[in-house]
């Protein structure tokens, strides 16, 4: 039995989970680290502050910052500009996508990036409009671990936590599943080296196993 059988809403993280977006965000931080001489970060360490929007980040790095309205604004103008040659559409997960909407499946957004940084990559990657619901780190007001915004999609589907799946790619987003009641299935289809140190439901390594079932390989356990 594949997972579409299994479930009846399908919710998504997006960066690392939907696309890979870790080398537009590595450029633009390179960007502002540069242009307005602030403190550099190698990709290990920018890697670790994910979780808050893109706002909520650069204001907590760098709020103090005289220009701090103009960091901002050059961040999310370089995101736009170099997007369409870092970040490459996945036609698997498309597909995959439009699959569970000719199941009759529901689809959400559960991610911690910003509305308009969602909405811009949604539209590059062909992905706008697959999802009936969508909660951004605009959304809530407590992020990832908190199971806020799962919660909040539940809600708005009227759908029972043992008929959703969360698709993530970090211990966090399994232990916002665990904690709204829901399954999770960590992905590693862009970071196949990556470990985890919680056990999710679903370990899926390719995009072929998406169709398939008894995803349980969790090798990649700290």
């Amino acid at each position: 039995m594949e997972l579409a059988d299994r479930y009846d809403v399908f919710i998504f993280d997006f960066d690392g989970t939907l696309a890979d977006t870790l080398p537009v965000y590595f450029d633009c931080f390179g960007t502002i680290f540069t242009k307005f001489d602030l403190e550099k970060a190698d990709e290990t360490e920018i890697e670790s502050w994910f979780g808050p929007n893109e706002l909520k980040l650069i204001t907590k790095r760098f709020g103090t910052h005289e220009r701090i309205d103009e960091i901002i604004q050059t961040f999310l103008e370089n995101y736009e500009a170099k997007h369409p040659r870092l970040v490459k559409e996945n036609v698997e997960l498309v597909d995959y996508l439009l699959h569970l909407r000719d199941k009759g499946k529901k689809l959400a957004i559960c991610t911690g990036k910003g509305r308009d940084t969602f909405a811009y990559s949604a539209r590059a990657l062909q992905m706008e409009n697959m999802f009936d619901y969508v909660v951004t780190g605009d959304d809530v007001d407590n992020r990832k671990p908190d199971p806020e915004g799962i919660v909040k999609v539940l809600a708005e589907l009227d759908v029972l936590p043992a008929k959703a799946i969360y698709f993530g790619d970090s211990d966090g987003d399994i232990l916002s599943a665990s904690r709204a009641g829901v399954d999770c299935a960590i992905v590693k289809w862009f970071c196949q080296d990556k470990l985890f140190s919680l056990e999710p439901t679903y370990m899926i390594d390719t995009f072929s196993q998406l169709y398939q079932g008894g995803m349980y390989s969790f090798d990649c356990l700290q």
